[in-house]
Formats: C-alpha cells, sequence, structure tokens
C-alpha cells in the first residue's frame, strides 16, 4: 500500500515538473529594454507601421513628393508627465531606426483622451531630415530629440 501511494506521489511530482517546462512564459531577460509596466507593441510586419507606445492613428508618408511623413498616435498617460512626454520621442526613434523612415522629415503629433472624455492633442513636434540622419545612423537618441526637433509644441498641463 504504502509502495503505490509512493509511486502516485512521484507521478504526479513527475507531471507537475514536465507541466512547468511546457510553458510560453517569455524570459524577461530577453525583453530588459522595456520599462516595468508599460506594454510595447510589437510592429506587424504584414500590417505595416506600429508605434512602440500606443496606437497609430494614421501615417501619412508623402516620401515621393515632399519628403515628409506624417505621423498621428494615441498614447496613453504614463506614471509622470516626462514619462508621458517621452514614449512620443521613443516612439519617433523606433518609426526612423527600426521602421524604415530614415528618409525624410517626420511630423510627428499624438493624441490623448482628456479628462473631460474628449480626445485632444498632447505633443507635436517635426524631426528635421538632418536630425533623421542621426537617429538612424545611432548618433542621436530619443532623450536627446527633445533638444533637436523643430515647431515644438507640449499641452502645457503636461510641461509643468
Amino acid at each position: 500500500m504504502k509502495r503505490k501511494v509512493l509511486v502516485c506521489l512521484l507521478s504526479v511530482l513527475l507531471l507537475l515538473s514536465l507541466a512547468g517546462c511546457g510553458s510560453t512564459e517569455q524570459d524577461p531577460e530577453l525583453n530588459d529594454s522595456q520599462p516595468s509596466g508599460e506594454v510595447e507593441q510589437q510592429p506587424d510586419e504584414a500590417s505595416g507601421p506600429s508605434v512602440k507606445y500606443g496606437e497609430l492613428l494614421e501615417l501619412t508618408d508623402n516620401r515621393e513628393t515632399n519628403g515628409v511623413v506624417i505621423v498621428k498616435a494615441k498614447i496613453t498617460p504614463n506614471a509622470t508627465s516626462k514619462l508621458t512626454v517621452a514614449q512620443n520621442y521613443h516612439n519617433a526613434v523606433d518609426l526612423i531606426a527600426e521602421q524604415g523612415y530614415s528618409d525624410c522629415e517626420l511630423q510627428y503629433w499624438a493624441v490623448a483622451d482628456m479628462s473631460d472624455g474628449s480626445e485632444g492633442k498632447v505633443i507635436s513636434f517635426t524631426v528635421p531630415a538632418d536630425i533623421v540622419e542621426k537617429v538612424a545612423s545611432g548618433d542621436v537618441v530619443a532623450t536627446q530629440l527633445p533638444d533637436l526637433v523643430t515647431d515644438l509644441w507640449i499641452l502645457p498641463s503636461l510641461s509643468n
């Protein structure tokens, strides 16, 4: 009787240990660039461009006619106003460096849901073509963009 109980317990333990081997959970070390609490959207090659943080609402590619790409994104507030603004620079860098928008001027703007339930613009800026080239080559990173973009406008409540 004791032998049967022991065999059953060992079988259960073996099954439980094997069940853990089939886990599809991603190793956190593989994605150490992702700040905790933020969800990153991976670009889906089949469906076209996307933004790293938030949702891409519209992308107008006028590179052939005037060398300009216009990006409209919808973001969600982050832990602080500074991070809410910063995610937009990361979106621009990702579009330039990772998604092939390295041969243009990038005009970027983002909206978000306001406290009154409406949707309003929270940031807009232009990344000039010469800065786009520097981003694409890795000479400029997202944290440097605020000093290099033109036509920068930030919702006053996020500037405080």
